[in-house]
């Protein structure tokens, strides 16, 4: 598994009633940029006039070094500087601050994963930040809400803050920090599965923040976009690469560089796994030295860090790196990899961990019912009883005639629900019941001859008729064993039901239901060289195709070496499915079917093609018809 941490991104945007709050802003962006240069800043609020008193003043400059520590991974220092400045802040009513110290403290505790004191830093940060109404700041802790609960992997409640943290994001108008909030969804839903989501949101990003030029935006959202396509790990390394470069460039050392490294590194080892991807790697490298490439990146992530105590990032890129010292023959360097690797990882992510976090978020909606209870039942104390009562009437009158409304409205939309379905499923069971009608019609005809001219078959012809007989017999049950499973699926809720199915299958079946057609001679042929599968509902296809060849059959009466092709292909995005015969071919009017709802006419057949419509509908697939005189007709369903 391939590690996913989220790099915290500090995009704060305070009212800047005060000239520090400049200086403040500034520290906070260069923490994820240029560290070098806060000390430079930390001088700049030193001679500044603008404070209130000397212990804001303090106060201030103490926040700003504790920055500085954080940010050159001096923990122990940035602790005891935290500690102190929440008891400077007690003394004061500077609000603002006082959210932004709670949230840099929760930035403390991340950074050295206690995970349950952090969590409680950042309900403090946004219990002040909603008090004073901080956008800002508000957005900030949804978004490392969604980061912790990624690491926790309870994906629904990371869902629910990314959005939050979208939302807010709007509000702010700000394109940079927008497009950061895109890349997190994107993220979010990546864990979640949504494939399709997660691409869109990645792309979204990606095309704003190339217009913006936000570098480093563009460098996060590379390295976790990199990890949708696991399926096409050189288009992942690539993207992973690009986002190094950006990396290397603006802050090697930041935590989604070294996440970045091991995703490299991973890259790199898969493809020495994999001949095929080996042979197309660019620059060409052979195994040993593919291999040599991974363990490099492994090294490089692993000692910044080690440096940076980013323990997530070390025990991942240990156990990965284990594997490649086996490779190698370092069995005891291996073994102590995987050992140091598992401990870190155990203590880090323990299911007791979890539970405490997962107790912290009950607590907090636990707090704000009993918040919402107290309000209510003081609300009900100053008011007096007879309006209570004369509000309890109007509620109950207008919540009465709002539930009548929408019942009725809703019962209104499921009578058009049922309508429709009840049509839909007397259409498909006239359909079904066509398939029916081929194999019993050739049984009774067999059974007929056998019965009344028995004498004029020799013993081989009596069981060629006999075998033929079983084989009709064989066909009516299994259409009807299709029938009936059908139905049972589908009583409750008729609707299609998507899978991902074997064309090859439903051709199969298709030529065995009509194997024991004895009019016509005809010669079956299936194209589907690639092993295309589709993504549909296997009864509708499988109705749909029966009754298409069934048409082709009654066409290919009187026709010399009659032929009946099914092929199927794709092209980019679409996949085409077609059947051909070489009959003579039908006019428009015959085929008005497919075209006209109030037509139901089909070629030849009195039901075929409206009902074969409808239930291409129904599956979102377009049929087109290619018919010509003494040529044949070719059908093509087309699926998007």
């Amino acid at each position: 598994m391939r590690l996913i941490i989220l790099i915290l991104f500090l995009n704060f945007s305070f009212a800047q009633s005060n000239e520090y709050e400049v200086v403040l802003n500034k520290i906070e962006n260069q923490f994820i940029a240029k560290k070098d240069s806060l000390p430079s800043y930390i001088s700049k609020l030193k001679i500044l006039n603008s404070y209130s008193s000397p212990e804001e003043k303090k106060t201030v400059i103490l926040y700003a070094e504790c920055f500085n520590s954080l940010a050159n991974t001096n923990y122990p220092e940035a602790l005891s500087q935290v500690n102190e400045l929440e008891k400077l802040i007690s003394n004061t009513k500077h609000k603002r601050l006082e959210g932004k110290i709670y949230y840099l403290h929760y930035l403390i505790l991340e950074r050295v994963t206690n995970y349950v004191e952090a969590i409680k830093y950042l309900k403090k940060t946004e219990k002040t930040s909603l008090e004073i109404n901080d956008i800002a700041l508000l957005q900030n802790c949804y978004r490392s809400h969604t980061m912790i609960y990624l690491d926790q992997k309870n994906f629904d409640l990371a869902l629910k803050y990314a959005l939050k943290s979208n939302e807010f994001s709007k509000k702010m108008n700000d394109e940079n920090l927008y497009s950061s909030s895109l890349s997190l969804l994107g993220e979010v839903y990546r864990e979640r599965g949504e494939y399709k989501k997660s691409e869109d949101y990645f792309a979204e990003a990606y095309k704003l923040q190339k217009r913006i030029n936000s570098k480093i935006n563009l460098a996060w959202t590379l390295t976790n976009w990199s990890l949708l396509y696991d399926d096409d790990l050189i288009k992942s390394l690539k993207m992973e690469l690009e986002a190094q470069a950006i990396w290397d460039e603006y802050d090697a050392e930041n935590t989604m560089s070294i996440v970045n490294l091991g995703n490299i590194a991973w890259c790199y080892k898969t493809i020495a796994e994999n001949d095929s991807l080996l042979h197309i790697l660019k620059p060409k490298k052979n195994k040993s030295e593919t291999f040599k490439i991974a363990k490099s990146y492994y090294n490089k992530a692993i000692t910044l860090a080690r440096q940076k105590k980013n323990f997530n990032s070390y025990s991942f890129n240990l156990i990965e790196r284990s594997y490649l010292q086996y490779q190698s023959g370092n069995y005891k360097n291996a073994f102590d990899d995987l050992e140091l690797g598992y401990n870190l990882k155990d203590s880090i992510f323990s299911q007791k961990q979890k539970n405490k976090i997962a107790k912290l978020e009950s607590q907090k909606i636990i707090d704000l019912k009993n918040k919402e209870l107290e309000i209510k039942n003081i609300n009900i104390e100053n008011q007096k009883k007879q309006k209570w009562y004369l509000i309890s009437i109007v509620s109950l009158s207008v919540l009465i005639l709002i539930i009548l409304y929408f019942n009725n409205k809703k019962l209104k939309s499921l009578n058009q629900q049922l309508e429709i379905s009840n049509q839909i499923k007397l259409r498909f069971f006239s359909i079904l019941n066509h398939d029916l009608r081929s194999p019993i019609a050739n049984l009774i005809h067999f059974l007929t001859i056998q019965k009344n001219t028995p004498e004029l078959f020799d013993e081989a012809s009596k069981k060629r008729l006999e075998a033929k007989s079983i084989k009709s017999a064989e066909n009516l049950l299994n259409s009807m064993e299709d029938i009936l499973l059908w139905s049972k699926s589908q009583m409750e809720h008729f609707a299609p039901r998507y899978k991902k199915i074997s064309v090859n299958s439903i051709f199969n079946d298709t030529k065995e239901h009509f194997s024991s057609e004895d009019k016509i001679k005809i010669e079956f042929e299936f194209e589907n060289s690639k092993g295309i599968e589709l993504f549909t509902d296997e009864n509708y296809l499988k109705t749909i195709i029966r009754n298409l060849t069934g048409n082709a059959i009654k066409a290919l009466n009187k026709i010399e070496r009659p032929s009946i092709v099914w092929k199927v292909w794709q092209d980019e995005n679409k996949i085409f499915l077609s059947i051909t015969d070489n009959g003579n071919g039908a006019d428009s009017k015959q085929l008005k079917g497919l075209y006209d709802d109030k037509e139901v006419i089909g070629i030849k057949s009195g039901l075929g093609l409206h009902l074969i419509r409808d239930l291409a509908k129904a599956i979102n697939c377009e049929i087109s018809v290619d018919s010509k005189k003494d040529i044949g007709t070719t059908f093509t369903l087309t699926f998007n």
